[in-house]
């Protein structure tokens, strides 16, 4: 199980670098900024993600309130989202907790220069009652939204989009089997980029860090390596057992 969803994410971080909807590793690029139409001008590849990959469908919070994907939670904003459902029994309960190390990770930037988003892939059963216990659950603070789409199409629509789906339309739906990867974007500067859900936090905090800050910011070198105790490198999270 284990080995047949590293090749999965391989074949999607792959689909990915070929749409361009990613600069994929810590290494994302800020895309250009030149005009859609302009005579003589590419076009502008902000305008092409958004269009093409950033829906904006109507979702609901924890707290009962609507919100539009792209004019509420993602425009003008950088994210971190991972998709999960209450009721999960194998890998979401790791991912959610990574989520929880990654936004102590965060400190002060959490809800005011990063906004973590917990997307639920079961909207029959995940009220906002349960998206609300689950989010106690985890500890989660001010910043960490959770939210359900209105159908199960429209959340198999906003996984497609993201990029975050099986391309086996069998395991595409087994909820069990989901990706898991936290897609994180910087939507104002055009840069996104994915991670694995259970690798370290601090490498998950430096993954954004490179959408959310200029380049001559970026730890490197000693500085990136050593960010971690030598014990704890690149460990991440105990995996689930099948």
């Amino acid at each position: 199980m284990l080995a047949s969803n590293i090749l999965a994410m391989t074949r999607i971080l792959a689909m990915l670098a070929a749409i361009g909807i990613v600069a994929l590793g810590l290494g994302a690029l800020e895309t250009g900024t030149a005009k859609s139409g302009a005579a003589g001008a590419p076009p502008n590849r902000i305008d092409q993600i958004r269009d093409h990959h950033l829906p904006n469908m109507l979702l609901t919070d924890h707290t009962g309130r609507p919100r539009r994907f792209y004019d509420h939670l993602v425009a003008g904003r950088t994210v971190a989202i991972n998709f999960m459902y209450a009721s999960c029994s194998k890998t979401c309960g790791l991912s959610s907790q990574n989520m929880a190390r990654l936004q102590d990770e965060l400190g002060a930037r959490l809800g005011r220069d990063v906004f973590l988003y917990s997307i639920s892939l079961d909207p029959e059963h995940d009220s906002p009652e349960a998206l609300t216990a689950f989010r106690e659950k985890q500890g989660a603070k001010p910043g960490w939204t959770f939210l359900v789409p209105g159908s199960a199409a429209d959340a198999a629509l906003l996984r497609r989009q993201l990029g975050v789906y099986e391309p086996e339309a069998e395991k595409e739906s087994d909820l069990s089997n989901h990706t898991g990867m936290i897609v994180m974007g910087n939507e104002p500067k055009g840069r996104w980029t994915m991670a694995p859900s259970l690798i370290h936090p601090i490498r998950l905090r430096q993954a954004l860090e490179r959408i959310l800050l200029p380049p001559n910011q970026w730890a490197r070198g000693v500085a990136l390596v050593d960010a971690l105790p030598r014990e704890e490198r690149d460990t991440g999270l105990e995996r689930s057992s099948p």
